[in-house]
C-alpha cells in the first residue's frame, strides 16, 4: 500500500490536531490534580515546619543533650523519632533561609563541625500561630 504525500501530510495533521484537543480536554484535570498534590506537599511541610520549630522551642526552655543553647540537626532528628537525616535537614536549612532559625554555634559532632540552631522571635512567632 502506497501512501501518497498528500495523505501523509493528512495523517500527520490529524494526529496533530487529536493530539491538541485531547491535550486540551485533559489538562484541566491534570491541573486539578497537581494543585492538590501541590496544598497537600505544603500542609505536609507545613506540619514538618511546627514539628521541627517545637523541638528546638523544647530543647531551648530544657537545655536538652546538655547544651546551654541550641540543637544540632542530628538532635532534632532524634528527638522527633526520625530514621533518616533527610527527613529533618532540608527544612531545618528552609526555616534558616525564612530566619525562623538562626545559627548560634559551630560544634564537633562525630568528628565533624555541625551547626547548632536557636528558633528566632519570627520562628516563635510562625509556631504560635500554625501550632497543631
Amino acid at each position: 500500500m502506497n501512501i501518497t504525500k498528500q495523505q501523509r501530510k493528512n495523517m500527520q495533521i490529524f494526529n496533530h490536531n487529536f493530539i491538541n484537543y485531547f491535550a486540551k480536554k485533559f489538562n484541566k484535570i491534570i491541573n486539578r490534580n497537581s494543585l492538590e498534590a501541590h496544598e497537600i506537599a505544603k500542609k505536609i511541610k507545613r506540619k514538618r515546619y511546627v514539628e521541627i520549630l517545637s523541638c528546638y522551642e523544647f530543647c531551648e526552655k530544657n537545655e536538652w543533650f546538655g547544651r546551654d543553647a541550641g540543637a544540632t540537626d542530628r538532635d532534632v532528628r532524634i528527638r522527633l523519632g526520625y530514621n533518616d537525616m533527610n527527613e529533618v535537614r532540608p527544612r531545618i536549612t528552609e526555616l534558616l533561609q525564612m530566619k525562623y532559625l538562626e545559627v548560634i554555634d559551630n560544634i564537633s559532632e562525630n568528628g565533624r563541625r555541625v551547626r547548632a540552631c536557636c528558633i528566632t522571635d519570627a520562628g516563635a512567632e510562625f509556631l504560635k500561630f500554625n501550632r497543631m
